[in-house]
């Protein structure tokens, strides 16, 4: 006889069955806590470039790191540089810059150097390294492009110069061909000597006039003016201008009887530069305030293109003061006295 099923045995059933469900679910790959999501690389400049000496920085932004590490390597080796924010090789010059819960892994390389030039990788630890970034560390290539400019100038001088020692080969070459051809025209050995000595002449006159005009071009005028006598106590002023036809000269320095003269070293004395562009004039104007017994002596002025005018002054005691007073003054120039309103001319080349 078949015996009846109450309720409550049948709630025991499915209380026992909802039981073998919840215990299958792990069992059956369904999770339903919410996956972690897996670390990104975040933007960053992928080529980096060095000149030697310099603090190279590579950059690595991590993502949703959690828990796990990264580390650089050099691309073509398997061991790494760094892990983490620990150095592994012994290279004092290599480091990590991280601050503690920020995205950034840089990898520091001080005083980088030409071996230092590669792929660098930036890479999640991992067993199959298939979370990671390449970076480029390469040289400055403005160093090299101005190398190759320096090179390629001294190529166009090298030509120029082989180019313009063809020319001068040809012209002798057609002048000793002309003298060959008047030589072996001419009636007598006499006359041919005369042609030959006088196509030499022409040559080295033409040289003579080019070289003149190159150097009188260049040519600048320094003059220098002042009182020669002047009593003890009394100042002292001379005016040493510099003229020339393309440029004026950066500096011009003072010198009595061979020392420079400076404002800092002698008392009483005062420098004046004057520029004019328009003239092509620098004009420097020595002053001294009360001249004693010892600013006697011969003063030059120098321009920095080494023009120099000199003059020479005395410096008179009373006593001195008759015997000069029947004096004309004048300015010497090379030992002789000349009359041009007390101003020495030199003019140099």
């Amino acid at each position: 006889m078949a015996s009846k099923v109450t309720w409550w045995q049948i709630g025991a059933i499915l209380l026992m069955n909802a039981a073998v469900v919840v215990a299958e679910f792990p069992a059956s790959g369904f999770n339903i806590r919410p996956e972690t999501p897996a670390p990104d690389f975040l933007s960053s400049p992928l080529n980096v470039t060095f000149r030697r000496g310099e603090l190279a920085v590579l950059r690595c932004s991590v993502y949703n790191l959690g828990t796990k590490t990264v580390v650089w390597r050099r691309h073509e080796h398997s061991f790494p540089l760094t892990s983490g924010t620990l150095t592994v090789v012994a290279d004092d010059r290599i480091q990590i810059g991280h601050v503690d819960f920020k995205n950034q892994w840089d990898l520091m390389i001080k005083n980088v150097q030409p071996e230092d030039e590669g792929m660098y990788e930036c890479q999640v630890a991992s067993t199959n390294r298939n979370i990671r970034r390449l970076v480029s560390l390469t040289r400055c290539i403005i160093i090299i492009i101005i190398i190759i400019i320096i090179i390629i100038i001294i190529i166009i001088i090298i030509i120029i110069i082989i180019i313009i020692t063809i020319i001068i080969i040809i012209i002798i070459i057609i002048i000793i061909i002309i003298i060959i051809i008047i030589s072996s025209s001419s009636s007598s050995s006499s006359s041919s000597s005369s042609i030959i000595i006088s196509i030499i002449i022409i040559i080295i006159t033409y040289i003579n006039v080019v070289m003149y005009s190159y150097s009188k071009a260049e040519a600048m005028e320094i003059t220098i003016s002042g009182e020669q006598y002047v009593e003890r106590g009394e100042p002292v002023t001379l005016h040493c201008n510099v003229t020339g036809q393309h440029y004026t000269p950066d500096e011009i320095d003072w010198f009595r009887n061979g020392e420079k003269v400076t404002s800092e070293k002698h008392k009483g004395v005062k420098l004046l530069k004057q520029l004019s562009m328009a003239h092509k004039t620098f004009t420097s104007i020595l002053s001294i305030d009360k001249a004693t017994m010892e600013d006697s002596g011969v003063y030059v002025c120098r321009s920095s293109n080494m023009h120099i005018a000199n003059t020479k002054v005395h410096v008179l005691s009373g006593k001195d003061t008759a015997e000069t007073s029947n004096k004309k003054r004048g300015t010497y120039h090379d030992g002789s006295m000349i009359d041009i309103g007390n101003t020495t001319r030199g003019f140099t080349n």
